[in-house]
């Protein structure tokens, strides 16, 4: 028994040392392997670099890099406090949020004395006409428009309801840049918000010049789910990959912007995307503008559109002048639709506020005391004087009733059984005929006042 134990004991000091000599191994071998990955993604990156035309140390003198500026750094450790302070609260709303953390970095630059340097100058609208770059039917909101994005002088928005969202050409034009080769999220709680990021980036060329930026795409979905390239010729509508997280993204979103360059083909930065332009970036950003059935618009920040034009409404206050919100059960559908001119149909009830003039009766538009004698109308308060032909809500023509709603002490009401012929007529001379047999009533039709009755019916 001695022996078995004495053996025993051997073999565990042994496998221990066996094992302790495995794990130094193992460590040794992560270390290099560690060492050649960080050799790799530094030789990675000089290679890209390399690519570009200017490393980010040979940019021109005056251009701002929000993502690098010192005003950013000074101020995001408030703006971190203040984003997680809210989201620590009892009912945390990530876009509310990230609103508070970006008021509370803004506030702060402008006691630095900082804000013009991040802000823009002269706010200008492109001057293309675009679509929202989302499919047809995609509800999309809008997380920052122009003026409160940050920094300012781009869009994010993100679609709602069911995924994938598929990311669309806003026009006509080349695809000059392309980056889909990366997948990772950035910085998802804020920390270190202002470093370089690295995004994944569609850059198109349109024929005004202007050219329009598509970014945090999803791996791949460029290059091989879309088939696209660069060089490729695209139509507003085509397919460009589907929105997602990739680069400086929280949560998921597309990074939309639309900038008219100094110059024809500028390069630009391999990490972030941004174009490399001489000088201040944001006098090169425009304010798209945006063209749907409602008319010409830009983005409202915190709005909510369904891509085809309309906007996502849930009240005419949410819409433009003009417009009336066709709020309904199923938000998705909701829209702003144009005011409807006077005879067209409108909801029977509360329908008023679909009509230009204010006022819906009996399911049609129509402005009170309008319609002159002989015209089209649906209801009688829309006659200036007399009624409508027919029953309310159906069409007809405004009639008189009685001398006075000819307006014109020349003019008579030849009124009758039937009061759709009713209408205004010159009163009679003398010897012309104002009546037949067994007529009574007659007096009123001639300028004397009298007719002579039976046998003749004739004015006096």
């Amino acid at each position: 028994m001695n022996v078995i134990v004495q053996q025993s004991t051997g073999w565990t000091r042994l496998s221990r040392a066996a094992v302790g000599m495995w794990c130094l191994i193992a460590i040794l071998e992560l270390g290099l392997a560690l060492r050649s990955h960080a050799e790799s993604e530094s030789a990675s990156a000089h290679s890209l670099m390399a690519k570009a035309s200017k490393a980010p140390e040979e940019k021109q003198k005056g251009q701002t890099v929000p993502a690098e500026s010192n005003g950013a750094a000074v101020c995001e450790p408030s703006a971190q406090k203040a984003y997680a302070t809210c989201m620590d609260g009892p009912t945390p709303d990530q876009d509310l949020c990230l609103r508070k953390a970006d008021e509370t970095e803004r506030q702060c630059l402008t006691m630095q004395g900082l804000l013009p340097q991040l802000g823009v100058t002269e706010v200008k609208v492109s001057e293309g006409l675009y679509r929202i770059p989302y499919v047809d039917g995609t509800k999309v909101h809008v997380n920052r428009n122009f003026q409160d994005h940050n920094p300012p002088g781009k869009i994010d928005m993100v679609g709602r309801g069911g995924g994938p969202y598929r990311i669309v050409a806003a026009a006509d034009g080349e695809i000059m840049y392309i980056e889909d080769s990366r997948d990772k999220q950035q910085h998802p709680k804020r920390w270190l918000r202002n470093a370089k990021c690295f995004n994944n980036f569609v850059w198109i060329k349109h024929d005004n010049g202007e050219w329009t930026k598509y970014s945090h795409m999803q791996l791949g979905t460029t290059t091989a789910k879309a088939k696209r390239k660069v060089g490729d010729h695209v139509q507003q509508g085509d397919y460009l990959g589907d929105e997602g997280h990739v680069g400086c993204a929280w949560p998921a979103h597309l990074h939309f912007e639309v900038v008219q360059p100094s110059i024809s083909n500028p390069t630009v930065d391999p990490a972030s995307g941004e174009l490399e332009l001489e000088g201040d970036y944001y006098q090169y950003v425009r304010n798209p503008r945006f063209l749907g059935p409602q008319g010409t618009f830009t983005f409202a920040d915190g709005a909510d559109y369904v891509v085809g034009g309309k906007s996502g409404c849930k009240k005419d206050d949410d819409c433009n002048d003009g417009q009336y919100c066709n709020a309904g059960i199923d938000l998705t559908k909701n829209a702003c639709l144009p005011l409807k001119s006077d005879n067209e149909a409108c909801e029977a009830v509360g329908g008023g506020h679909q009509c230009k003039s204010g006022k819906c009766q009996y399911g049609r538009c129509y402005t009170p005391q309008s319609v002159d004698p002989g015209n089209t109308c649906y209801v009688n308060d829309a006659c200036k004087a007399g009624q409508c032909s027919d029953l309310q809500g159906v069409k007809g023509v405004c009639v008189c009733q009685n001398d006075a709603d000819c307006g014109d002490t020349d003019k008579y009401c030849d009124r009758g059984m039937d009061f759709k012929l009713n209408a205004c007529r010159t009163k009679l001379n003398k010897g012309e005929k104002c009546g037949k047999a067994g007529s009574v009533g007659n007096d009123h039709k001639c300028k004397s006042g009298e007719c002579s009755g039976f046998p003749k019916y004739e004015c006096k």
